[in-house]
């Protein structure tokens, strides 16, 4: 029970609170903590502004629309959050924007994420009954 594992978990790590926050000065707070949180945030705008969510990937043809679309632009947005708050609160050392803005930015991610994918499959499932 005293394994890395296990320290890591309960948190009791040896490991000192300033391993966790990404090393970086101003330039690096400004690229990757606006500058990468904005590319995911304005597809999930131009997603919801169309009402057709983009994908960001050439040769790929989703066609998501109605909650579909609202689902995806959303943790496109948790995705451009979660950039933000790693790496500008995390280079900043604001340990209570960094650690719940983080966990909030994930788990809406997760329970979008499932629901994309649980409609994804259900939508192969219907395909499949067809033939």
């Amino acid at each position: 029970m005293n394994s890395i594992f296990s320290r890591l978990w309960l948190g009791t790590s040896t490991l000192s609170r300033d391993d966790e926050y990404p090393p970086g000065a101003t330039l690096e707070m400004i690229l990757w903590g606006v500058l990468l949180a904005v590319f995911p945030i304005s597809l999930a705008a131009i997603g919801l502004y169309n009402g057709n969510a983009p994908w960001p990937l050439r040769g790929t043809r989703f066609d998501f629309d109605g909650s579909l679309n609202i689902a995806t632009c959303i943790s496109f947005i948790a995705l451009g959050v979660y950039a933000h708050f790693h790496y500008f609160w995390g280079i900043l050392r604001v340990r209570s924007a960094f650690v719940y803005g983080r966990k909030a930015a994930l788990l809406c991610i997760v329970g979008c994420a499932g629901f994309v994918i649980i409609a994804i499959v259900r939508s192969f499932m219907t395909l499949a009954d067809a033939f």
